[in-house]
């Protein structure tokens, strides 16, 4: 509203319960999937209604995680719906690329923060272990996949989701160290 239009969107909302299959409630799964897939893809719709109506074009981008292609045991809503936001990503690009707007997805790795706190050491190191690059990401390495996307340096890319991951998913590392 303070600038008159809206030319980016980052979906960047997300939750990561902890339940096996056999544990999870149903409303754990509904939870996680109408937060991470169900919210962004009314973002989205909203959002490409404001872009067509401006003609312009725009950006999107959607915050996904390795979990898309590098799944984990106890995580099955979690990367379900991260997975199912690649495949939105990939889907709407087809969509809304004839209006000029890009739509891309970030899949970040293991990230150091606030939420870090909840994987237990030996789990951690394990990730940490298979890392090429050998250091947990930061928050402004996700940011700066983020500004190219919504940047014109990617004006003819869309519907691809780039890993910031420091290489895990091609390292062959595999969840499930025993907490």
């Amino acid at each position: 509203a303070e600038l008159g239009r809206l030319d980016i969107l980052v979906n960047n909302a997300g939750v990561y319960p902890h339940s096996s299959l056999l544990d999870m409630p149903d409303a754990e799964w509904d939870d996680v999937m109408a937060i991470n897939l169900r919210g962004a893809f009314v973002a989205i719709r909203e959002a490409a209604r404001v872009m067509i109506a401006q003609g312009d074009g725009g950006r999107i981008v959607n915050i996904a995680s390795v979990d898309a292609i590098a799944p984990e045991p106890r995580f099955s809503h979690y990367d379900a719906s991260k997975g199912g936001l690649v495949a939105l990503t990939r889907s709407l690009a087809l969509e809304l690329g004839p209006h000029r707007i890009t739509i891309n997805g970030v899949g970040p790795g293991l990230i150091d923060g606030p939420g870090l706190d909840r994987f237990v050491p030996k789990r951690k190191a394990a990730f940490l272990a298979h890392v090429p690059l050998g250091t947990i990401g930061q928050p402004e390495e996700i940011a700066d996949a983020v500004l190219f996307f919504a940047s014109d340096m990617a004006r003819w890319v869309t519907g691809q989701t780039l890993y910031v991951d420091g290489g895990v998913q091609f390292a062959g590392y595999m969840w499930g160290v025993d907490e």
